[in-house]
């Protein structure tokens, strides 16, 4: 598959594992949580996993938040609140890894060797291969937050 011939003009698929590999390297052992994605700093992603360190801070957070305004905050239970904070968190680092994925263009480079093999397939399916390149550069993306911020059960949770 990499050794392959590609379009006139575009890098072949070899040259681009080449050049990229390290930052390719790091981008697939992010995905599988075995490292730090690139441009996250190590201390902050030592504090978006210390799941003790949240839940009291989101806690005080939660309580002060209904102390302020009672109304505000009538029905929203710990649990919601924790939720939700921990969603913008994941928007965060979506965002934090998207911004360094546009600086290092390792996975873009991830397309265009993807791109470089759909361009082999039958006319009628290169759109559909495409499509699907798209999703597998999301998909790593979203591994690399998944890694760095999984789900919490809810049992897991103090609820109040």
């Amino acid at each position: 598959m990499v050794e392959k011939a590609c379009a006139e003009g575009a890098p072949s698929p070899a040259r681009l594992l080449a050049e990229n590999a390290p930052a390719l390297r790091a981008y697939w052992l992010a995905a599988w949580g075995y490292l730090v994605p690139p441009g996250v700093p190590a201390n902050v992603a030592r504090m978006l996993q210390d799941l003790k360190g949240q839940k009291q801070q989101y806690l005080r957070d939660w309580t002060a938040a209904k102390e302020a305004d009672p109304d505000a905050m009538e029905g929203v239970s710990f649990i919601q609140y924790f939720r939700l904070r921990r969603m913008k968190l994941r928007e965060d680092l979506r965002s934090k890894i998207d911004a360094e994925s546009k600086q290092g263009p390792a996975l873009a480079r991830l397309q265009l060797l993807l791109d470089g093999e759909i361009s082999k397939l039958i006319p009628a399916q290169v759109a559909r291969g495409r499509e699907l390149a798209k999703l597998i550069v999301a998909n790593q993306r979203e591994a690399m937050v998944i890694a760095l911020l999984p789900e919490v059960p809810e049992k897991a949770l103090p609820s109040f």
